[in-house]
């Protein structure tokens, strides 16, 4: 495989939006993804070889644009430093920082918690002094150098008559953007002969438009070519030895990555990355499984993405994507010579190509053995030392946060929950859709979410089934998620843990709060959701009308998703229920 390094510079502000949860705020990327550079190319190309509504048909095109052929990866912050320019990557979620200097009141420690494992004693110590370290950093040995992206927010009003130029109701919305006049690299991958084509399509220093509102005054750039030709690519780090790969490395994601679980969802769970590691490593022919595959720690964090294409006029399907700067410390339960002999190849391909799905445009990059130290220097980049200047740490406020703040904070951290528990609810829901004859009749749906809604509270919902006729509940019993080993009733309904009879509703009202906790587990891996949560002294688990709004969110989802599936196969039900 070959690369070719590339270098956009903004030359106005740019916004490339993200979700958000302000509905008044339009956020932006602080990085220039995949997609957006794969669009430049792809524009280019249908322009120069004339193809219009047609490109689908044309092979090159299909090559490069829509079957991965050629990988765009997402282009990160540069700086050019000393007259030598220097890339950066997404900071690694395992790095902290110490909030005050070492002894000597001069350098600032970073340390790697993947690495470094303080016992008992140190943990409660390590957790009052670390602080988040900036989004972006490069690692040198013993030193990281870390850096950030300039954005600025801008104002405008919002008007229903676009002609008339003003606004009636005084109502304003804000641009986030990023700032003109900073540098972002990236790299393209593919075979030379591809490559060579590409780099054909745009001349260096060429300008392009990029973002939204790129017609306005948004969203100019320019390209640079770093790479005269294609040249050797192995690794995006910077000194990588494939020789020194063994079954215990640390895997840490360059770029969001999606992956699909076997009923076509796209998933961020440990056991989904497991399982796409076995398969992608080929361990089905050497008599391996997903067992043999250890992730001994993890820092995770997961995001939804969606893009809007604008030959569709339309959004893609949002996906659950493990973030970027997510890393897990994997063992491979092989000897060291099975390893070079039978996985280390796979694994080095697999470094090349990405993980998961969307490679194309970025998606699934990742490193192997970024870290590598238990403790690093902390130092800033040149245009981070002076932007900051000589100034004082930035401490918290003494006294209590205002109960607006408070409201304002805990209205976020709802809305997360709230999209987080739909992508639960559509997940679990299509573990029990894979047997389209077992799915109960769109008219007993129907009878469960009404009852779901009428119900005043999650316990009043499980006791309701003790009024259902036995067959009804067989009915429940027929849908089937094997891989829960769950069947809907006992999915929907708890029962006593001594009990025999699996339709035997429980009345302990411990054993109904259990139930209504199952769909918190995974929140517990978001840190920033946790942090925020402790800041505002709230604790969602334990507060019970918000317990209760986030169960019956995740039913009224998931009945929603069975009622649809359930109204697609009439035919396969009514043979089945006469």
């Amino acid at each position: 495989m070959y690369q070719l390094v590339y270098e956009i510079e903004t030359l106005s502000p740019v916004l490339l939006t993200q979700l958000s949860g302000d509905m008044n705020m339009v956020s932006t990327l602080d990085y220039i993804p995949g997609t957006v550079v794969q669009g430049i190319f792809a524009n280019k190309y249908i322009k120069t070889s004339n193809l219009q509504l047609d490109a689908h048909e044309d092979p090159m095109f299909h090559k490069w644009f829509l079957n991965s052929g050629v990988i765009f990866t997402n282009a990160y912050i540069a700086n050019e430093e000393d007259g030598k320019k220097v890339y950066f990557s997404p900071t690694p979620l395992s790095i902290s920082k110490y909030k005050i200097a070492n002894s000597e009141g001069k350098i600032i420690e970073a340390f790697d918690l993947l690495i470094e494992d303080p016992d008992s004693k140190q943990k409660d110590q390590v957790e009052k002094q670390k602080d988040q370290m900036e989004p972006y950093c490069r690692i040198e040995s013993c030193k990281i150098f870390t850096n950030y992206v300039s954005k600025s927010i801008n104002f405008h009003h919002a008007r229903e008559n676009r002609l008339k130029g003003h606004s009636e109701e005084g109502t304003i919305f804000n641009y986030e953007s990023l700032d003109s006049g900073q540098i972002f690299a990236g790299r393209i991958l593919g075979s030379e002969n591809d490559l060579k084509q590409i780099k054909a399509l745009i001349e260096s220093q060429e300008k392009i438009r990029i973002g939204r509102s790129k017609n306005v005054q948004y969203g100019e750039a320019k390209l640079k070519w770093i790479s005269n030709d294609p040249e050797k690519y192995e690794s995006e780090l910077q000194g990588f030895l494939p020789d020194k790969l063994n079954s215990k490395f640390i895997l840490t994601f360059l770029s969001p990555a999606i992956i699909y679980n076997e009923y076509g969802f796209s998933s961020a769970s440990i056991s989904t990355l497991r399982e796409y590691l076995a398969e992608s490593l080929n361990f089905e022919t050497l008599n391996l499984t997903v067992d043999d595959i250890s992730i001994i720690k993890s820092f995770k964090r997961t995001e939804v993405v969606e893009n809007f294409v604008g030959k569709w006029f339309l959004k893609k399907p949002s996906e659950n994507l493990i973030k970027a700067g997510s890393c897990f410390e994997i063992k491979i339960q092989v000897t060291d010579d099975q390893f070079d002999k039978d996985i280390k190849e796979s694994l080095l391909k697999l470094q090349k190509t990405g993980i998961g799905e969307r490679t194309g445009e970025g998606f699934g990059r990742f490193a192997i053995n970024l870290q590598k130290k238990e403790k690093y220097e902390l130092n800033k980049s040149e245009d981070e030392e002076k932007e900051d200047g000589p100034r004082e740490d930035v401490r918290k406020p003494d006294g209590e946060i205002p109960d607006m703040v408070k409201g304002i904070v805990k209205d976020v951290i709802l809305n997360s929950y709230k999209t987080r528990i739909e992508a639960k609810a559509l997940e679990d829901c299509s573990g029990f859709l894979k047997e389209k004859s077992r799915i109960p009749s769109n008219s007993l749906l129907g009878k469960l979410d009404l009852m779901l809604r009428d119900s005043e509270s999650p316990e009043k919902f499980m006791m309701a089934f003790e009024t259902f006729p036995q067959l009804t509940k067989n009915k429940l019993d027929r849908c089937r998620n094997k891989e829960m080993k769950e069947t809907l009733y006992s999915f929907l309904v708890p029962r006593k843990d001594n009990s025999k009879d699996k339709k035997d509703v429980a009345v302990s009202k411990d054993l109904y709060k259990k139930k209504e906790y199952e769909i918190f587990p995974q929140f517990d891996e978001d840190y920033d959701l946790n942090e925020a949560c402790i800041l505002i002294s709230f604790d969602p688990k334990e507060d019970e009308d918000t317990r209760s709004s986030l169960y019956f969110h995740y039913w009224i989802t998931f009945l929603t998703k069975m009622r649809k599936e359930s109204k697609k196969t009439p035919v396969v039900r009514e043979r089945r229920e006469n």
